[in-house]
């Protein structure tokens, strides 16, 4: 990978980083040394620079130091360690676990986390029923394809589910959700470690390595983009939507929105304007930007 790849690497993982912040960015531009995106709004916005040359990468952020959104995406992009650069197999491992989250984007509801041990003779079967990225699925097919995936391989999964309460607790400790990230992918690795035995892990990146040293030394790690391109993690990001939308129906939730829409912020503040921040809490990740306007 030469420098421009890198660069173009570094400033798509800071604009995944920044959107999963809540925060609304541009697509990225290709200038003549560098790759950019702006983040924000009209009242309040930076850009977000990544310069390739002969001496390597520089990041540069543009805007008022001052502003609390500039402090937000410095905060969120000296977390990434901007030097880190992608780590990828070059082919899918016969024998890994692959580890994947739903939820992080929406306001309401869960974040869930699933870990699945695939094994090369797990692979055609699970192609063969349509296993693929969850995003790329209905609900309905999701929810067939968990059950099924559940009812054949249930002892190479774990999952970590954390309900919107202890979530909003989780993110007064940790004031970071790719630190939240990597502790419930972290936790479930682990768990399912204590079960099978394995050597690789592949997980889409969103952190860095040393963001999960908690897990076995004897497992190599491996944070790639577009992870789901594995079909153990494409597996685990199934049961892990699947879990996330069964949240709402156990809870008799089928009312509130996915995703984090502005219709979808309307309906938290109708729930904080009805009853209060304790029973929104229930809920809502409660430190999205657009809900900002109601904590006092």
């Amino acid at each position: 990978m030469d420098t421009k790849q890198k660069a173009e690497s570094t400033i798509e993982n800071y604009r995944r980083i920044v959107d999963s912040d809540n925060i609304k960015t541009s697509a990225i531009e290709e200038k003549q040394f560098n790759f950019e995106f702006t983040a924000g709004n009209i009242k309040e916005r930076i850009k977000v620079q990544v310069y390739f040359g002969k001496k390597g990468l520089r990041t540069v952020l543009q805007g008022n130091k001052e502003n609390s959104l500039y402090k937000t995406v410095q905060n969120l992009i000296i977390d990434q360690k901007s030097l880190m650069f992608d780590e990828k197999p070059p082919d899918e491992p016969s024998d890994y676990i692959g580890s994947d989250e739903s939820g992080k984007g929406d306001l309401f509801g869960p974040l869930v986390v699933c870990a699945f041990h695939c094994l090369d003779e797990y692979k055609n079967n699970l192609i063969r029923i349509g296993v693929r990225d969850s995003k790329d699925l209905s609900p309905s097919q999701i929810s067939e394809l968990a059950k099924m995936i559940k009812r054949k391989f249930s002892n190479d999964i774990e999952t970590v589910l954390i309900t919107p309460e202890k979530y909003n607790i989780m993110y007064e400790r940790f004031r970071n959700l790719n630190k939240i990230l990597s502790w419930a992918h972290s936790k479930a690795i682990e768990n399912l470690l204590k079960r099978v035995k394995c050597s690789n892990v592949v997980i889409d990146k969103f952190s860095e390595k040393e963001n999960f040293e908690s897990i076995s030394n004897s497992a190599e790690i491996y944070l790639t983009h577009k992870a789901e391109r594995f079909t153990g993690v494409a597996a685990a990001s199934i049961i892990a939507r699947s879990e996330f939308d069964n949240w709402f129906i156990k809870n008799n939730l089928m009312h509130l929105p996915k995703g984090a829409s502005t219709e979808t912020v309307k309906i938290a503040e109708k729930i904080f304007d009805t009853n209060g921040i304790d029973e929104l809490e229930k809920y809502a990740k409660i430190h999205f930007k657009s809900l900002k306007h109601l904590i006092k």
